[in-house]
């Protein structure tokens, strides 16, 4: 199994492909074949996000080909296949979306899973939608993601999800919600920023021109937009001081973001996105660092790889970039993160870890 060999991405993929496979009757009531079916492939999928995101690495409880056994099915049916499938491509989607680096595009599934009439789909397919957005450079799309996650994941899901059996219709789907407060989500607005590799001007701008359409102009959030838009507008021969002296802590990220695009030395680039990190790494953004963290991570590794061309600015280069380059290319297969990736470029230029870090995994 590839996960069990590191490569947890893959592992990912392959299960995203066998859901665009599965006939409609998989999700039929009483076929005890696909029941089984579905029951080991999700355990696969818990399997392959307990290795990828929490890093453990303990033996699967399945064997390899398991679940396409011609011998495998339930000894009786239960009732609830029809949730246990939509929940099953929500929680695959939603790995997929979590750990893999230009992963598969969900977008339409998650469209649809919103929709579904089980709390706990919906709650898988809005963190999964707002991973997406995350591993696409949070696109004009991502305000409406990040509102959609306040909507059912804060203000719905997490209040009722242990009143409400998660393989049982909602019968509170269309109940009134608390009015929208994403200005609370500023850590995984700031998770957004740090994902945007090109043209961060006009991204930024996109957000504040949503935000105002969808929430008004003087709404919070919308405040906050534009002074991230402040920081990133600056002229580039006053990013630098705007980061280390301007009296908004929104502006001064907004300009770290952008001054991160070209920094000058190796020890800037560490110390700016210690600084973005420092942004995200509250909560929510600790709570759900899963949708966040390997993309944050892969956006920052690109930075280094740039940087690891000019050996004089590392300590022992010799050991310290390729520790640097391995965790890098560890994004790649699923098992990398930024936790990893900060650390093994303080070690290459010398800054001890500092206090956010050490709720980054």
């Amino acid at each position: 199994m590839r996960a069990s060999s590191g490569d947890c991405s893959g592992a990912a993929r392959i299960l995203v492909d066998a859901l665009d496979m599965l006939p409609e009757k998989a999700a039929a009531e009483g076929e005890l074949r696909w029941e089984a079916a579905l029951r080991v492939s999700s355990e696969i999928c818990r399997f392959i996000e307990s290795r990828a995101i929490s890093g453990v690495v303990d033996k699967a409880k399945i064997n390899p080909g398991w679940a396409s056994s011609p011998g495998l099915k339930m000894p009786k049916a239960e009732p609830g296949q029809p949730a246990r499938a939509l929940l099953f491509q929500a929680e695959v989607r939603r790995l997929a979306a979590c750990i893999c680096i230009d992963g598969p595009d969900s977008s339409a599934h998650f469209a649809a899973l919103l929709k579904s009439p089980y709390l706990g789909v919906r709650w898988m397919a809005a963190e999964g939608q707002l991973a997406l957005a995350y591993d696409t450079d949070a696109g004009p799309d991502f305000i409406e993601a990040l509102l959609t996650f306040e909507r059912v994941v804060i203000n719905d899901a997490i209040p009722r999800i242990r009143a409400v059996g998660i393989l049982e219709p909602d019968p509170a789907l269309n109940r009134i919600l608390p009015a929208p407060q994403p200005e609370r989500l500023s850590s995984l607005l700031i998770a957004a920023m740090a994902c945007v590799s090109d043209h961060l001007v006009e991204r930024i701008a996109s957000w504040s021109e949503t935000s105002s359409r969808v929430l008004g102009d003087t709404a919070p959030l919308s405040l906050l937009i534009r002074s991230l838009l402040e920081g990133v507008r600056q002229p580039q021969d006053n990013l630098e001081a705007t980061v280390r002296k301007h009296s908004n802590d929104y502006v001064r990220l907004g300009a770290a973001a952008r001054l991160l695009a070209d920094p000058p030395t190796a020890q800037l680039a560490l110390q700016l996105q210690l600084l973005l990190i420092s942004g995200i790494a509250n909560e929510p953004g600790i709570q759900f660092q899963k949708l966040w963290n390997i993309h944050v991570a892969n956006r920052f590794a690109r930075t280094w790889r740039e940087l690891s061309k000019n050996a004089f600015q590392f300590i022992a280069p010799r050991f310290s970039i390729p520790q640097l380059m391995a965790a890098v290319d560890a994004l790649k297969d699923g098992t990398g993160s930024l936790g990893k990736l900060i650390a093994a470029a303080q070690a290459g230029i010398g800054i001890r870890n500092l206090p956010p870090m050490s709720r980054i995994r």
